[in-house]
């Protein structure tokens, strides 16, 4: 079984990852990388993500 990743900690790793946080719209974050181009992530107290494979 995967495991649960909370939107703190995925940020954390994004960040690790080389991505810098450009802009939030609500619950929303959007990263930016400059070889990987961008992501965006919801960002709630209770969101819980789970890898998609």
């Amino acid at each position: 079984m995967l495991p649960v990743l909370y939107p703190g900690d995925l940020i954390k790793v994004v960040q690790r990852l080389g991505f810098g946080e450009v802009k939030q719209k609500g619950s929303h974050k959007t990263f930016l990388h400059n070889e990987a181009g961008f992501s965006q992530l919801r960002f709630t107290r209770t969101s819980q993500s789970r890898p998609a494979f």
